[in-house]
């Protein structure tokens, strides 16, 4: 949607400006037309491919960062537990582990942009429990 309005910006400044319509004092409406159906055609061009080549939904990014987010949790829980039964608390801080944590916090915040993407594509399949139920999911992580 920021594309497609950045898109009819720079046509409308084309049109206005740049052909000196204003400072003559003439508007092309043909001109005018000719931009907004290449914008048009550019929305709808981008939308076909997104659906039916690339299709990729926010629903199915949070599922894949829950499993990676699960995943290193599940490292870092083996860290802390070697750490803890060794009694060395610098293996908390060697850089595997500070490397699976930034790892981790960049994945929490994947989730909370993935989640917001998912909310829109649940209410529009009438599944708000659903999202409400990973919501919960990824607040609680």
């Amino acid at each position: 949607m920021n594309v497609a309005c950045s898109l009819a910006s720079l046509g409308c400044i084309t049109i206005l400006i740049k052909e000196g319509s204003v400072q003559a004092g003439t508007f092309s409406e043909d001109r005018a037309l000719q931009v907004l159906l290449m914008v048009f055609m550019g929305i709808i061009i981008t939308t076909a491919i997104n659906v039916l080549v690339l299709p990729v939904t926010a629903r199915s990014s949070l599922i894949k960062d829950a499993e990676k987010c699960t995943d290193l949790l599940g490292e870092m829980l083996v860290n802390i537990t070697l750490a803890f039964l060794s009694g060395r608390e610098r293996d908390l801080q060697d850089k595997y582990y500070k490397g699976i944590t930034t790892e981790h916090q960049s994945t929490l915040n994947a989730l909370s942009k993935d989640l917001g993407e998912a909310k829109r594509e649940y209410y529009l399949l009438g599944r708000e429990r659903l999202h409400d139920a990973e919501e919960r999911l990824v607040r609680y992580t």
